[in-house]
């Protein structure tokens, strides 16, 4: 679908990576792991360019937790929809 060989496992290897880092278990690793990515990078954008993965893997862990965090209604609606 446009990607080699290479580029197809290397894509897959990152997405498994992401998923793993969802688990709770990781939590305060990846919390670990940004602030020392921000402590070392500022705010300065241009800085964050090599730190994509741990980007990735803080926002999708900030989605999957999200849910909890949204008014109750809203969150069950959610939930029931997931649990098909």
């Amino acid at each position: 679908y446009g990607m080699g060989k290479e580029q197809q496992a290397e894509v897959r290897e990152l997405l498994i990576s992401l998923v793993l880092h969802t688990d709770m278990s990781k939590h305060f690793a990846t919390v670990h792991a940004l602030r020392a990515s921000i402590d070392q990078r500022g705010s300065d954008p241009e800085q964050w360019a090599s730190a994509t993965e741990t980007v990735l893997r803080v926002l999708l862990h900030l989605a999957d937790v999200s849910n909890p965090a949204r008014p109750l209604q809203q969150a069950t609606k959610w939930s029931s929809s997931l649990n098909l």
